[in-house]
């Protein structure tokens, strides 16, 4: 497959390029956005999971995709800035070839890998490589993997899921061991508990309790929750059983709680928000901070409207507490 010219120009790093590209690309978003994700997901980043860009830029396809006929060049400029120039990873298609010249145990189980994750084993990334190859570049490594980063949910959650919808968004099986690496990476060397078995939560039954808290991480996370436990996996009931765990462990009591707003817009409706997110988003990209700060932002704001589709209506004026709160 031929690599895109805009991948060529986000490695390169030269803002005037991908200022370019953009201005001249108004009718490729769908190709630019499944580039930016691309290289998100080949980062060398040696840092948070949940710091992770792919996360920020997963939140700007989804608050662009409310109008993507005047796609906002900000957010998409914003986008290339947290991922050109900067370093790749140079091992994984090292680590694939070397697997498939050599030849591996066709006998290597998806348990081999779950257990290397759950004890921080180091030749994970090898076992990764060799499933890959004995599963035919099955779709569900991710899900697999993911699974176990879940047993962690205030430190994985939100990098696991905005990975996996970031590869779903750009749909080339080509590019499945970009991002099953990119999991690997920020998990090795890292210990997870085993799997514990639970009786499934009624999610809605903390919606209200996280929703006043105001605790903008814990609005982030629990946007993460509600769209793995409503969304459409193979490995749901797991899922489900991490999220249950998670959530009968914590107290979100709180007297630091948010104001609701009952004539906010966002309490409309979604098909009545039209462009607030976007227009909100651009203001976040103007306001007097660090990247990494606005990165925080959007991210908490894309949640927010994520958390407000699939909610209680009556839930909807905390949420327009928090977005002022945000902003």
């Amino acid at each position: 497959m031929t690599q895109s010219n805009f991948r060529d120009i986000l490695i390169e790093g030269d803002s005037q390029s991908i200022r370019a590209h953009v201005d001249s690309s108004e009718n490729e978003l769908r190709e630019n956005l499944s580039d930016l994700l691309y290289i998100a997901s080949m980062l060398k980043w040696d840092f948070s999971a949940n710091a992770h860009p792919i996360i920020t830029l997963n939140a700007i396809k989804n608050l662009i995709g409310d109008d993507r006929k005047n796609p906002s060049k900000s957010l998409l400029l914003f986008g290339a800035r947290l991922v050109s120039g900067k370093e790749l990873r140079a091992e994984d298609l090292a680590i694939l070839e070397k697997e498939r010249k050599e030849g591996f145990a066709s006998s290597v189980f998806i348990s081999d890998l779950q257990n290397a994750l759950c004890d921080g084993n180091k030749s994970v990334h090898v076992l990764s490589a060799q499933l890959f190859l004995a599963s035919d570049r099955s779709l569900s490594l991710l899900e697999v993997v993911s699974e176990v980063l879940l047993h962690n949910i205030p430190q994985f959650a939100l990098f696991v899921f905005h990975t996996m919808r970031a590869f779903s968004f750009q749909g080339n099986k080509d590019n499945l061991w970009a991002y099953l690496s990119c999991m690997i990476h920020q998990a090795k060397g890292i210990e997870f508990r085993e799997r514990i078995n639970t009786e499934h939560v009624k999610i809605s039954d903390y919606t209200f309790s996280i929703l006043k808290n105001n605790q903008v991480k814990l609005w982030d996370q629990f946007s993460i929750m509600l769209r793995f436990w409503e969304g459409d996996f193979v490995r749901i009931k797991q899922f489900r059983t991490d999220i249950s765990y998670y959530l009968k462990r914590n107290n979100f009591e709180t007297e630091n709680e948010i104001t609701p707003i009952t004539n906010h817009w966002i309490c409309n409706g979604p098909k009545q928000w039209g462009r607030h997110f976007i227009e909100l988003s651009e203001k976040i990209l103007e306001m007097d901070l660090s990247v990494k700060e606005k990165s925080e932002k959007i991210i908490s704001l894309e949640s927010l409207r994520a958390i407000g589709k699939k909610c209680d209506p009556q839930m909807l004026p905390l949420l327009g507490g928090g977005i002022e709160a945000l902003c």
